[in-house]
């Protein structure tokens, strides 16, 4: 199993799970995650885990 840490956006990431990797750390979604901890707005998880579930493989 492979884990890649590339901290960039979630469209660069995605092309190192569809190059091999298994799966990779989506700091995009940490940063909308503390986003919406520190402005008490939801919203930016719910964004951000759409554009996840879009972005990758299917069970990635």
């Amino acid at each position: 199993m492979t884990v890649g840490e590339a901290w960039d956006n979630t469209s660069v990431v995605r092309g190192y799970a569809e190059s091999g990797l298994d799966f990779c750390f989506e700091f995009d979604l940490a940063t909308a995650i503390l986003n919406a901890v520190n402005s008490g707005a939801p919203d930016y998880i719910q964004s951000q885990l759409e554009i996840v579930a879009d972005a990758y493989p299917y069970h990635q």
